[in-house]
């Protein structure tokens, strides 16, 4: 796929379209709402920043080619985690590698709860088990201060483990679908993210010297949407049931229900919410990518009849057997035979069954941090893919809303100079009201000292002829 067909109908010679870019916005992992004013701005902001650093921190004192991201998708007692190495496209190699060195479900309050205790005597460890027997466990585990401290010990466990240049948190939200109540386990949750990302804010600042994590919290949202939007997906694996069979890994599913684990619900697509169809796309879309020998974005996309239409690039995964030298755990290529189990015919199954035993059966919450590491890595590329445009944009961007201000300011100099005329006519109107007033009060005035002295005058005489008269007879 060239570069510079990536993106074909974003370039025009009216511009870019308020459709295109929020498209081009969408693909690499940005907010598409808002006016055309907004949307074109933060393209222009954020298509020169990439998601993954183009220079990697040497590791043990070796240079690295390649960038390591941990994806994280939220919850307690279904906490979904995985590392992956990136190793991106170079001007040969026009593909992106992802490595994935472990990829797990965890239940974060018990697992802490068994490193707790781990430092107790017998005795303690004896009086929690029974006020655990009694209910008082639970209650306890979800105060703030065991939520922050079972965020620190995950926090310092995997990045010690694994040491990651990038980490994905995914974002909650308090409400869905509108509703007015929030959730008491919403509320516990989003408590446990916030202290998260508290404790990885302490300690990028206590360990800058040393370390330079990229923390991002990641829209659930924005991932669905690019990775399901305009995807045609393959028809989901039936798994045809012998005559007479009542195998337990094939009771309860038939055709409409098929592949349907513990943890995906086995209903028809009639009975299917806008949430529970979106959350069963993503685990089809994954099998689709991973039931191969060489696992890539590619098998999902290979009807799509031109390379301009794809909307995401090509991504091949490969799996680790063992996250650490002796360990009896099969690593991420485990969780991936786990979740690729119900894609197999009954007769099949027996191969994968040790995986799925042992690993997870809810796979919606490990598809999630998979998907959103997957996105992380090909938003990415997609900016790599935009940077040839990057600059025809920016000119045609640039004029546009340089003729669009220009206008705008040539209309604002027209209403200054509107009001200024306005202003002068109330002005002047002003004045000769003013004037007006002014000139009859002087008038009423001047008539009223006329009309006074008019009075006063016969006034005067009679007391004056008095005064004559009195002086006369006097004399």
């Amino acid at each position: 796929m060239p570069p510079n067909s990536v993106f074909p109908l974003f370039l025009t010679k009216k511009g870019p379209t308020v459709k295109a870019v929020r498209e081009v916005l969408q693909r690499i992992g940005e907010a598409s709402t808002g006016t055309k004013e907004v949307v074109q701005n933060r393209l222009l902001t954020r298509v020169v920043s990439r998601k993954i650093p183009q220079t990697n921190r040497p590791r043990d004192g070796e240079e690295r080619k390649t960038s390591r991201i941990l994806s994280i998708d939220m919850g307690i007692k279904n906490l979904a985690y995985c590392v992956a190495d990136v190793e991106k496209p170079t001007s040969t190699l026009d593909t992106t590698n992802m490595n994935f060195l472990t990829w797990s479900r965890l239940d974060l309050g018990e697992a802490f709860r068994e490193h707790d205790m781990s430092f107790l005597g017998d005795g303690v460890k004896t009086l929690a088990k029974k006020a655990e027997l009694e209910g008082r466990g639970d209650e306890d585990l979800y105060t703030p201060e065991n939520l922050s401290r079972m965020g620190h010990w995950f926090l310092c466990k995997v990045l010690d483990d694994w040491n990651p240049d990038i980490i994905l948190i995914e974002r909650q939200r308090w409400r869905s679908a509108g509703s007015p109540t929030i959730q008491q386990w919403t509320v516990r949750v989003n408590t446990l993210e916030a202290a998260l990302w508290a404790v990885m804010t302490a300690l990028t600042m206590e360990r800058k010297r040393y370390f330079d994590w990229r923390m991002h919290a990641v829209d659930p949202k924005r991932v669905g949407h690019f990775w399901l939007d305009g995807v045609a997906l393959p028809a989901p694996p039936r798994a045809n049931k012998p005559k007479g069979s009542k195998s337990k890994a094939s009771s309860g599913e038939n055709e409409e229900t098929t592949g349907a684990l513990d943890g995906e619900e086995a209903v028809t697509p009639k009975k299917l919410t806008r949430g529970k169809a979106e959350k069963k796309a993503k685990i089809q879309l994954l099998r689709a990518w991973l039931d191969s020998e060489h696992p890539s974005t590619a098998l999902a996309t290979s009807s799509v009849t031109s390379a301009s239409e794809t909307p995401y690039p090509n991504i091949n995964f490969t799996f680790c057997r063992h996250e650490r030298p002796g360990s009896p755990s099969y690593g991420a290529d485990g969780t991936r035979q786990a979740l690729l189990y119900a894609t197999d015919t009954p007769s099949e199954r027996a191969e994968r069954t040790r995986y799925y035993e042992a690993y997870v059966k809810k796979v919606d919450d490990i598809t999630d941090c998979f998907l959103q590491a997957a996105a992380w890595a090909a938003w990415d590329d997609n900016l790599r893919r935009l940077e040839p445009e990057v600059a025809a944009l920016r000119a045609q961007v640039e004029e546009k809303l340089g003729r669009e201000v220009n206008g705008r300011l040539a209309d604002g100099v027209k209403e200054v100079q509107e009001s200024w005329r306005i202003a002068a006519d109330s002005d002047g109107e002003r004045t000769e009201v003013v004037e007006r007033r002014t000139s009859s009060k002087k008038t009423k005035k001047k008539k009223k000292e006329e009309m006074n002295v008019v009075d006063e005058e016969p006034e005067k005489l009679p007391k004056t002829k008095k005064k004559t008269r009195k002086s006369n007879s006097e004399a």
